[in-house]
């Protein structure tokens, strides 16, 4: 809730933004993802992830923190920094590994009613890599980061709006194709 008030200090570079981003998924924290994000959006952010836990706890997931019994690592990450603008930087995941876990004796009701149901994923544990997931997606994993003051922060909506421009240049360039 502080950071909603003082925000954070930002990362000391574009890349540094993703990397700490890293680390609180790691870490499974969201006080230190929160250092990262654009002090301008964080009040929408906290807003957003305060429904959100209402909605996971009507679901019966449990209201804020992790999903009981998951686990979330993101490792060995190579990033590419391609400056847009004065103070404005896309940083491209170019290798790296996204794995996800988890203990069905742990996860709560719900999770282990889908899982039980659902034969395709009787696995505990799953990775892809950076490159896969491009793959199978077909587009990179980046972020827009802006630099305001001394910090560079992640902005969630330049984010989001570059992703779907790319996301309508793919589908233009498949269309005439």
């Amino acid at each position: 809730a502080a950071f909603q008030f003082f925000g954070g200090g930002g990362a000391g570079s574009p890349e540094e933004v993703l990397t700490t981003m890293a680390d609180a998924v790691n870490a499974q924290d969201p006080v230190l993802a929160a250092t990262v994000v654009d002090p301008d959006e964080l009040p929408m952010l906290v807003e957003l992830m305060t429904e959100f836990e209402g909605a996971r706890e009507r679901s019966g997931l449990g209201g804020s923190g992790p999903v009981k019994g998951t686990e979330l690592e993101v490792t060995d990450l190579d990033l590419d920094v391609d400056e847009l603008a004065p103070n404005v930087a896309r940083v491209t995941l170019t290798d790296g590994e996204l794995s996800a876990s988890y203990d069905l004796k742990e996860a709560p009701a719900p999770v282990q009613a889908f899982v039980d149901n659902d034969d395709r994923d009787k696995r505990e544990s799953g990775s892809v890599s950076v490159d896969d997931y491009e793959d199978e997606v077909g587009a990179e994993l980046s972020a827009i980061v802006v630099k305001k003051g001394r910090g560079w922060y992640v902005s969630p909506s330049l984010t989001t709006a570059d992703l779907n421009q790319s996301n309508r240049s793919r589908n233009t360039a498949a269309c005439s194709a």
